[in-house]
């Protein structure tokens, strides 16, 4: 399991963190047989959810 994040551009300027604008992004949260390579689950969410609180639910959803 592993996740990227993709910027969004029409979300605008989320905050400033030393000075610097920073735009928001979303999270893309994936579960891939390393084996076939193949995508089990997958999960899209918003930039501050952690992997570890995804990674339940994937693999929940992947056992059925």
């Amino acid at each position: 399991m592993d996740s990227t994040g993709i910027k969004v551009s029409n979300r605008g300027i989320k905050e400033k963190w030393n000075g610097i604008k920073r735009k928001g992004f979303i999270k893309f949260h994936i579960a891939i047989d390393t084996r076939t390579g193949k995508i089990l689950a997958i999960d899209v969410t918003k930039e501050n959810l952690s992997d570890g609180a995804r990674a339940i639910p994937l693999i929940y959803r992947i056992s059925f």
